[in-house]
């Protein structure tokens, strides 16, 4: 309700409303009431949508303020460039959509560069600092487009600002996941990709506002007598115009657009400001490897997802299970001195899922949901047998003593791989432990189904 409320104050303030108007007053006044009320119900209830205490550190806060900065002057700036090619340059929607790949494409370059430096050295803080200024110089040189702008220049003036947020984006989000305890973990991610996106909000609204109050002015002045004023406002109706009319319009649009562009320069100097307050800080694997798989990125423009620590873990094994060059399933089987093939292990937790199921596990049933030939498990359970791991009933597979031994054996073997692997999150907590037997089970059957599957985003 806050959130909303002061979306909307932004929007309508100076536009649908005078900034003084009662309506704009109340509204303000109760969101912050809203927001007030909002803090106080999570520092008291058990399980906090957002926990207040996350802020207590220095590291989470500035990654919240700088995600919410840079969102704020991202897409708030980037939402006018299509105007600006439509109405200026006189650009259909799909082509002013391919005009702005050299955007996309500085994006990538930089997140992708940014990511794998992380994974790499560990370090971070230098990127959101030079991606803050290179925020600020593309601001600074979108707000010199005019009707003269080649298009060559303007791709060169995104490319620099792409460049900018690819390198601010990922930081957050992996700073975060590193410096969170594990029960933080889910709502302390979704936490700050939540701001990075009420930041864009805010951003749309405030600099819509800007755009909105000065763009009638500037078209009063330029409509001549004679001409129809909303065909002004209509892409199509405006370049129909002869050249003598439709200049001094477009000209208008690119001086009320200068005006955004420059507005939105000072806020990514803010994100400079804040990103010289981030601290370095010893970057935890899990998050290392999250950063090289761009992690962070896919965090940051994601729609914000309310998941919860065990699922945010799901997602950082998955990408450890991704970056393995080979199977580790062999390597874990050979460690724990288990005289087990891959298919002998699968099969033996599939046999011990059903048995808890149903009581005892079918074959048949096995092979309908793994959508296989009804009896392509049969000589597998049969070596299984010979090896004294599972007794067969009239078609039905139980495990015997030393079958559940193994069992147990296989998933403690899983177990101690994952933990090699989190080490670095120091964490004994009941659930954090549960969290890891329960993705070392789904290991066993899965194997890198898993990461591919968390991967993917399934």
């Amino acid at each position: 309700m806050a959130a909303t409320g002061l979306t909307l104050v932004t929007s309508w303030g100076g536009v649908e409303y005078e900034w003084a108007s009662p309506t704009i007053l109340w509204m303000t006044a109760g969101s912050v009431v809203a927001l007030v009320l909002f803090v106080l119900v999570e520092r008291r209830a058990p399980e906090p949508m957002l926990s207040m205490r996350l802020f207590r550190s220095r590291v989470f806060t500035v990654c919240s303020v700088l995600s919410f900065v840079v969102g704020f002057a991202m897409l708030g700036g980037v939402t006018f460039l299509p105007t600006y090619l439509q109405y200026v340059h006189g650009a259909s929607a799909t082509q002013s959509g391919l005009e702005m790949l050299p955007l996309v494409i500085g994006i990538l370059i930089a997140s992708i560069t940014t990511g794998n430096v992380i994974g790499k050295t560990g370090r971070y803080r230098v990127f959101p600092i030079v991606g803050s200024v290179f925020m600020v110089c593309g601001m600074l040189l979108l707000s010199l487009l005019d009707t003269d702008t080649a298009f060559w220049q303007a791709s060169t003036y995104m490319l620099g600002l792409g460049l900018g947020v690819g390198m601010c984006m990922p930081v957050p989000v992996v700073v975060v996941q590193s410096t969170s305890s594990y029960e933080d973990l889910g709502v302390a991610t979704s936490g700050v990709t939540f701001l990075h996106t009420m930041g864009s909000s805010f951003g749309v609204a405030v600099f819509g506002t800007i755009y909105a109050s000065r763009l009638p002015e500037h078209l009063a002045a330029a409509v001549p007598p004679g001409v129809d004023p909303r065909a002004a406002t209509n892409v199509q109706a405006l370049h129909a115009l002869p050249d003598a009319v439709k200049a001094p319009i477009t000209a208008a649009y690119a001086d009320t657009l200068q005006g955004v562009f420059l507005a939105a320069a000072p806020v990514a100097a803010v994100a400079f400001l804040v990103a010289l307050f981030l601290r370095e800080v010893p970057l935890r694997d899990t998050a290392r490897v999250a950063a090289s798989g761009n992690n962070g990125v896919g965090e940051s423009f994601a729609v914000p997802q309310s998941t919860g620590s065990s699922q945010e873990l799901e997602k950082l094994v998955a990408l450890i299970v991704s970056k393995e060059d080979r199977d580790p399933t062999p390597q874990v089987l050979a460690r724990a001195g288990l005289p087990l093939s891959h298919a002998q292990a699968w099969l033996l937790v599939k046999v011990f899922r059903q048995s808890v199921q149903h009581g005892e596990a079918d074959l048949e049933r096995l092979a309908q949901d793994a959508k296989v030939p009804a009896g392509i498990f049969e000589p597998t359970a049969r070596q299984l047998m010979t090896k004294g791991l599972l007794t067969e009933v009239g078609a039905r597979y139980r495990l015997t003593p030393e079958g559940s031994e193994t069992f147990t054996g296989l998933v403690g073997a899983w177990r101690a791989w994952l933990h090699d692997k989190l080490v670095d999150w120091r964490c004994d907590e009941p659930e954090f432990t549960e969290a890891v037997d329960r993705v070392a089970t789904d290991l066993i059957t899965t194997g890198r189904a898993l990461s591919e599957r968390q991967t993917a985003g399934v």
